[in-house]
C-alpha cells in the first residue's frame, strides 16, 4: 500500500479521486508495492519506484481494489487532522465535505483520536455520514452551518472559497483552519488569534501502518463510490466531475 509524494488531493466538492489498483491475485498481499526501474545495467540493483519509508502493508480486511482507495485519500485526512491540526480527544472539529474522498476517512479518524465531529454534507449523504460516527451532520443545503455549531477547535475545510470565508465564524478564539485547497485569509486568522494552514500530503509509511491497524480492527471503513477499468478512465473523471460522489472512485489497472 503506497502512498503518491506530495499529491494534491482531490476537491470534496466533486467528491472523490481516482485510485489504481494492482489487481492481481498473484501478489504478496503483505509486501510493499516495490517495481523495478528502467535504465539498469545487467547486474545493478534495480531502482525502487516506492521505498521502504513510503509503503506499508495492505490492510487484511481488504482486497487490492478496496486497499487502492486507501493511501492518498486516508493520509490526506490523518496528516490534516493530526500533523496539521493538531486535534486531540475532546477538542470539536467541523469537517466540510464529510462525504468524500478524504472527509470520510477525517470523519473517522476524528471519532477514533475522540473528538466530536461535525460535517457539512448533502442531504443524501446525512446517513452516510451518521454511519461513519458524524456527530452532527449538517445537510450544507438545507441549513447554514454558522447556525448550527459554534466554539470549533479546528475547521478542516475541503472545501475552499466562500465555504472557507465563512468558517471562521464557527472558529473559537485560538482555534486552528486547516484546508487542502486554499491557504486561510491571514487578517481573519490574527483577528481570532487562529492558526491556519494550506498543504499538500507527504509518503508515510508509519502513518499508513496505523491507518492500516484502524482498517483491520473495524474502527474504519473504506467508502468507494464506483470502480473502473483503466480503459475507462475518461469515463471515471466524467463521473467524479458531472455526478455527486460519496467515497472514492478506483482504476483498477490490472484483473
Amino acid at each position: 500500500m503506497a502512498s503518491a509524494d506530495n499529491a494534491r488531493p482531490e476537491s470534496e466538492s466533486s467528491g472523490g479521486s481516482a485510485g489504481g489498483s494492482a489487481g492481481g491475485s498473484s501478489a504478496n498481499p503483505d509486501a510493499p508495492a516495490v517495481e523495478e526501474g528502467g535504465g539498469n545495467l545487467p547486474g545493478e540493483k534495480p531502482d525502487p519506484i516506492v521505498t521502504e519509508d513510503e509503503a506499508a502493508k495492505k490492510p487484511k480486511q481488504l482486497d487490492f481494489v478496496q486497499a487502492a482507495a486507501v493511501p492518498l485519500a486516508a493520509l490526506t485526512a490523518w496528516q490534516g487532522l493530526f500533523d496539521q491540526g493538531g486535534l486531540k480527544a475532546g477538542q470539536r472539529v467541523l469537517i466540510h465535505g464529510g462525504a468524500g474522498g478524504v472527509g470520510h476517512f477525517a470523519i473517522q479518524f476524528a471519532k477514533a483520536r475522540g473528538a466530536w465531529v461535525a460535517t457539512t454534507v448533502s442531504g443524501k449523504d446525512m446517513d452516510l455520514a451518521h454511519q461513519l460516527g458524524a456527530d452532527q451532520p449538517i445537510d450544507y443545503k438545507a441549513e447554514k452551518f454558522e447556525d448550527a455549531v459554534k466554539d470549533i477547535d479546528l475547521v478542516y475545510d475541503l472545501i475552499a472559497g466562500e465555504t472557507q470565508k465563512r468558517s471562521f465564524a464557527v472558529l473559537k478564539d485560538g482555534g486552528t483552519l486547516i484546508s487542502t485547497l486554499q491557504k486561510p485569509d491571514e487578517a481573519e486568522l490574527a483577528r481570532r488569534h487562529a492558526r491556519g494552514a494550506h498543504y499538500l500530503a507527504k509518503p508515510n509509511a508509519a502513518q499508513l501502518s496505523e491507518i492500516a491497524t484502524l482498517i483491520d480492527a473495524g474502527t474504519v471503513r473504506v467508502v468507494i463510490d464506483a470502480i473502473y477499468p483503466l480503459e475507462q478512465a475518461a469515463r471515471a473523471h466524467r463521473h467524479m466531475e458531472d455526478d455527486h460522489i460519496a467515497g472514492k472512485v478506483v482504476l483498477q489497472v490490472a484483473a
